[in-house]
């Protein structure tokens, strides 16, 4: 018998992490997500079962069921783009439903696809790669099992590789086909995203670290050479510019 799950948040490709869960041997009973609540029945056929804010009340018995005997994931993503004016920020949003599952104390698991390559060196004895929980690793991604670190509710989409030494920090999302690593200590800090057919110059001296801040976004086919400043752009032509201040919050 297959254990239950909820999702927290909604995503469009939703059947892709649904059958994630399916092969991890979890059942998906629904969705958690204000926005949708009461609004719509369901999406992709997953019923939205309530609002994921009432895991905080003590004195919500379903919820607090929910807590006690169902398995939690964040599904909503970003692209790392800012929002315009009056525009949702999804990022902001991801950080807000992941603090309610902190804050909860609900059961949050990783999902990780059967496919995953090197998916059983990260769990074998000798391997000294670390994962935190609310880990999505999609099919035909790479992560090595040496003296890498996966942070807390990090995202790694399908054909990404992640050699050794890569430390990704809390809620980094890392795109489809990316080579994230650059033959020296690579570290990506909290809430950051590296776009698709990202890689990294090898030919810098790998005696020298790179750090990629926090809320940095990096543009798809970038090509990064050096480190990148907390709260910037990586432009795919190697520029770094500053984001804007008005929508840090």
């Amino acid at each position: 018998m297959k254990k239950p799950l909820i999702f927290v948040g909604s995503r469009t490709m939703i059947q892709s992490i649904r059958i994630i869960a399916d092969l991890n041997d979890y059942e998906v009973i629904g969705i958690l997500d204000h926005h949708y609540w009461g609004n719509t029945d369901s999406l992709g056929g997953i019923p939205y079962i309530g609002d994921e804010r009432t895991l905080l009340n003590k004195d919500d018995k379903q919820a607090q069921e929910w807590l006690r005997t169902c398995a939690f994931f964040p599904i909503n993503w970003h692209s790392g783009n800012q929002p315009r004016p009056g525009e949702m920020d999804l990022n902001l949003l991801r950080q807000q439903r992941i603090k309610v599952l902190e804050d909860s104390g609900a059961n949050v698991i990783n999902l990780i696809h059967p496919d995953v390559i090197g998916r059983g060196d990260l769990y074998h004895r000798y391997a000294t790669t670390t994962l935190g929980k609310g880990i999505l690793m999609q099919a035909s991604t790479f992560v090595a099992p040496d003296d890498s670190r996966i942070g807390d509710y990090c995202q790694i989409e399908a054909g990404s590789f992640i050699p050794h030494h890569v430390t990704l920090g809390k809620n980094v999302l890392v795109a489809p086909k990316c080579y994230v690593g650059a033959g020296a200590h690579l570290t990506i800090g909290n809430n950051s995203y590296i776009g698709a057919y990202t890689k990294w110059n090898f030919q810098q001296d790998p005696s020298i670290p790179i750090t990629v801040g926090e809320n940095v976004t990096v543009w798809a086919n970038s090509l990064v050479s050096k480190s990148i400043p907390d709260n910037h752009f990586h432009t795919d032509g190697g520029r770094i510019f500053k984001k804007r201040a008005s929508n840090d919050h």
